[in-house]
């Protein structure tokens, strides 16, 4: 199987404690038809919660974690349940009114502990058979040649990345934040 790359936006809103049944779009949720569940991001206000949720009856089973959105980020951009259980997500850290390009991070949520498992992820699809991560990355300029990098890439689920299937640079100002419009780029599933 192949990862297949595309544009789409993040979104879902349910309220908290109620079916999560329209909470999952996507790219913000994602099914495991074999056990009956799916993960989805519920919203009320400014807050996200991060669920599994029964397929049947949309009620919420697992409470993993919660944050607040800001008016320009998402706490979760990105999340893909595994044949397990267990719950892949991007998670970024938000600041009221200000824009973070590099503050995602891969976790790894088995039961209710999370782990972390590569920074700068910002989209991601487990491979059907579990053993592998198709994931998009937008990474600083970390030697300092004034580039910025968005990468399509290959990992094991332990965070060792196999190859990188694209790339694109993009130009980064004296503080390293993309002066181009960058990020778009997001893995829609495996072929």
């Amino acid at each position: 199987a192949a990862p297949l790359a595309s544009s789409a936006s993040a979104g879902a809103s349910s309220s908290a404690g109620a079916p999560a049944s329209a909470a999952a779009s996507s790219s913000a949720g994602a099914s495991s038809s074999d056990r009956g569940l799916y993960a989805a991001v519920v919203a009320r206000g400014a807050t996200r919660t991060l669920v599994v949720a029964d397929q049947r009856t949309g009620t919420v089973v697992r409470t993993l974690a919660t944050a607040q959105a800001t008016d320009i980020q998402e706490p979760f951009e990105d999340v893909d349940l595994a044949p397990d259980g267990s719950v892949w997500a991007v998670v970024r850290a938000t600041a009221k009114g200000r824009y973070l390009p590099y503050a995602s991070s891969l976790k790894h949520y088995v039961g209710r502990k999370a782990v972390t498992v590569l920074p700068y992820v910002t989209s991601v699809r487990l491979s059907p058979n579990g053993r592998q991560l198709a994931i998009t990355v937008l990474s600083p300029d970390g030697n300092k040649d004034g580039k910025g990098t968005q990468a399509l890439r290959i990992a094991t689920t332990s965070g060792t990345v196999l190859r990188t299937l694209s790339t694109v640079s993009f130009p980064v100002d004296k503080d390293g934040n993309p002066t181009v419009e960058i990020g778009g780029q997001r893995v829609a599933g495996w072929l």
